[in-house]
């Protein structure tokens, strides 16, 4: 792993994204931060000289997308890591949605993101290092009444979130258990990482394998098992505690 790494952030105006960008910059390491309105971040700029670099991007506008990639991978060389970050919910019930606003919903909480991950992940793949970490909603996995093109409810069965949701448990699967050359995974210096997986999965067997490789190549793995369920993806499943407890602690001694 490189000593300074860029991190590609996107929704950087508020909240979650701004405070990521700020931990990334105040650690030393590179941010392309971005937002709809880049005057809303150009002051990273000014705080961290060199080190941060304030892009437009617009999760409506995939030639922002593409620009943003460009830029950073001109100023930076490359992304190591990704946070998909942007998205935003919205209140109508399946009959009330307007179509102009769900298509925006769902390019910004779904069209988007896939849209960056697929710029992104060749790059990742040929220098051998990339982490992307995908924020989605607890609404995808939590019912609730009102929200039915967001989060899924008793009647409505299909949301941005849960889409986002769904391709981030495809997505994981399909790259967690890649590969299960010893070597070649210990030549990779990967992080910790956590196993969750429901004996139901119908990928149970290469998640093991998996790693079990991991393990062998030295890399710090932590496993949970979820019996009698298909997958191990989902708030009922149990691993959210478990998952945040692994985490902090990683954190903590890292």
């Amino acid at each position: 792993m490189k000593q300074t790494r860029t991190w590609l952030i996107t929704g950087c105006s508020t909240g979650i994204g701004r405070g990521i960008a700020e931990a990334v910059l105040q650690k030393g390491e590179n941010a392309v931060v971005t937002a709809r309105d880049k005057s809303r971040v150009k002051n990273f700029e000014e705080r961290y000289p060199g080190k941060a670099l304030a892009v437009t991007l617009d999760m409506e506008r995939p030639e922002t997308i593409a620009q943003a990639v460009e830029q950073a991978q001109e100023r930076f060389g490359s992304v190591d890591v990704l946070i998909n970050n942007a998205g935003h919910g919205y209140r109508a019930a399946l009959e009330e949605g307007e179509p102009a606003a769900v298509a925006e919903l769902f390019q910004t909480n779904f069209f988007g993101p896939v849209e960056l991950m697929k710029r992104l992940l060749s790059a990742m793949r040929e220098q051998k290092y990339g982490v992307i970490v995908n924020v989605s909603s607890i609404g995808a996995v939590t019912p609730g009444l009102g929200s039915g093109y967001y989060q899924p409810d008793s009647l409505d069965e299909v949301s941005a979130g849960a889409a986002a949701c769904g391709m981030i448990y495809s997505f994981y699967g399909r790259l967690s258990f890649g590969t299960t050359d010893v070597e070649l995974l210990r030549s990779g210096e990967l992080p910790p990482t956590f196993y969750c997986y429901g004996t139901r999965d119908p990928f149970y067997d290469q998640f093991l394998a998996n790693a079990d490789a991991a393990e062998e190549a030295g890399v710090s793995v932590e496993r949970l098992q979820l019996d009698g369920m298909p997958h191990g993806f989902g708030a009922s499943g149990g691993w959210i505690p478990a998952y945040d407890q692994w985490l902090s602690e990683v954190f903590a001694n890292n």
